[in-house]
């Protein structure tokens, strides 16, 4: 195992506690860890501010009773501090999302870029590229699939610059699968030209549900059509063979192909719905990301505590490739609970293809959230 347990994040200070047990992690989804950490900072605002409103300060910063509280200085001190207990409510960290970003060369451009990949697959994948350097000709952007290369691929789109910048370019891709993918960023300018190739995942996390609204003016549409199709198909029945000026003798033909096509509509209808069902389920139960469940155990060898981590999934081995984020295969995160008073960032070190293993630092002995920032697989549940 080589520099397995290398800390890219740093551990809150705190008096090392060791017990024979070791940490208890529970892991629960990035959102639940976003939620509890939320709600704390949440409290602690509301009794603070509760505080404050029971206080005023004179000029000389000494605590007075609660009379006066809207006059003077009191005011202006207490709506700042206000201002400062709502910035935790609201700030969010970076740690899940789902964007790339990139600072590299590409040749001999320097570039920052930020991928913004879709929520629904197939979808849009949003592409900002900032050149450095004068001369830029054109920037293209190329989706590529791990297993299908560049045969594979359709041709690169050409980015456009953003009106009212010099350098800044931007571009959409289609992602139609989802799993490990890349996009091939190709500048040419005076220096030449250069080509960079930035992994993306592309995970659908998402459903989009149609607006009530305009489901039903689509349904309202969708039988005015049929009725007029149903129309059609009686007048050509009743009156197509006529000659002019002839009125139609019956209409008991012109009924019938009006039932019999009405019945056949609404077996399509009823066909494409259920085909409908169909794929929506599959996208549900199959594509949608879901975490995947897997087994943690700590062991301790030479005094040193090691975190065995194996995703026992079946689905996981129909994953595609596992692909590195800012360098690392997986990235751990854990979070002592209830008070979130230590966090450790870890990388965990690939043994084959579902087993990671990391050297635990020097924790306090508890129960720990953990959660998951790796190739698809965000969060994990232990068993």
């Amino acid at each position: 195992m080589n520099e397995a347990g290398l800390m890219a994040g740093r551990v809150i200070p705190c008096a090392p506690r060791c017990s024979g047990t070791g940490p208890r992690l529970s892991v629960r989804p990035a959102a639940h860890a976003r939620e509890h950490c939320q709600r704390t900072h949440k409290e602690r605002a509301v009794f603070v501010l509760l505080s404050l409103l029971s206080t005023r300060y004179d000029r000389s910063g000494t605590t007075q009773s609660r009379s006066g509280f809207f006059t003077g200085r009191g005011l202006f001190r207490t709506l700042v501090s206000c201002l400062f207990l709502l910035l935790p409510v609201v700030a969010w960290a970076h740690v899940g999302s789902p964007n790339v970003f990139f600072e590299g060369m590409a040749g001999l451009y320097p570039v920052h870029v930020i991928i913004r990949p879709p929520e629904v697959i197939p979808g849009l994948a949003d592409i900002s590229v900032r050149v450095e350097g004068r001369g830029i000709e054109q920037v293209t952007a190329l989706p590529i699939k791990w297993n299908a290369g560049r045969k594979g691929a359709p041709p690169p789109d050409v980015a456009t610059l953003v009106r009212g910048e010099t350098n800044l370019y931007t571009a959409q891709l289609w992602f139609m699968e989802s799993g490990s993918q890349s996009v091939e960023l190709e500048i040419k300018g005076g220096s030449g030209t250069g080509r960079v190739l930035i992994p993306v995942d592309a995970v659908a996390m998402r459903v989009l549900n149609m607006d009530k609204a305009l489901a039903t003016v689509l349904g309202l549409l969708g039988v005015g059509l049929a009725i007029l199709l149903l129309s059609v198909i009686g007048a050509a029945v009743r009156e197509s063979v006529l000659a002019p000026g002839e009125k139609p003798a019956g209409k008991w033909g012109a009924r019938i192909a009006v039932g019999t096509s009405a019945t056949l509509l609404i077996l399509a209808i009823w066909g494409g719905k259920n085909w409908w069902d169909a794929e929506a389920s599959d996208y549900r139960n199959n594509r949608l990301y879901q975490p995947m469940s897997a087994q943690a155990i700590v062991r301790l060898e030479k005094g040193q505590r090691i975190l065995r981590l194996e995703i026992t999934d079946p689905r996981f081995e129909r994953a595609s490739p596992l692909m590195p984020d800012h360098g690392k295969l997986m990235h751990l995160f854990l979070v002592q609970e209830p008070k979130l008073e230590t966090f450790a960032h870890l990388h965990p070190v690939k043994l084959d293809r579902k087993t990671f293993e990391v050297r635990l630092p020097d924790l306090p002995a508890g129960q720990y959230q953990a959660s998951f920032q790796h190739s698809g697989i965000r969060s994990l549940e232990f068993t």
